[in-house]
């Protein structure tokens, strides 16, 4: 049963987390992961906001960031296995987060996703 699931990141004052459109070779990119075993899975590209490119001397290249705040459309699927009813699942959000003057090491927040399953006529053999 796929659906898409709203995610939006806030974002502190004079500070930017780099975009899912980040090239490789600078600042880490912000991915959408869920963990395997899960009653839910990825089920396409995670997409959002267009990010306001730069060139960063401190990375020596164009990067891609948002700033204050960003939404994403996650696509996700549930297990066909899934019992109704209410389950939890955990996605993770890699980020790197940077101001002006410095960069923190890059991190992983655990966003909590409460489902309430039901199964369509169909799925119920109806």
């Amino acid at each position: 049963m796929p659906f898409i699931a709203s995610l939006t990141a806030r974002i502190e004052e004079g500070w930017h987390v780099y975009a899912i459109t980040q090239p490789p070779g600078g600042p880490k990119a912000l991915a959408v992961r869920v963990a395997p075993g899960q009653f839910v899975h990825l089920d396409g590209n995670v997409t959002g906001p267009k990010p306001r490119s730069v060139y960063d001397l401190a990375f020596d290249m164009s990067t891609q960031s948002y700033e204050r705040s960003a939404s994403f459309e996650v696509p996700l699927a549930v297990e066909k296995s899934t019992l109704p009813g209410e389950s939890r699942a955990t996605v993770e959000v890699f980020y790197q987060a940077c101001s002006e003057r410095r960069c923190l090491t890059p991190a992983t927040a655990q966003v909590p996703l409460m489902l309430n399953v039901s199964r369509s006529k169909e799925e119920r053999g109806q």
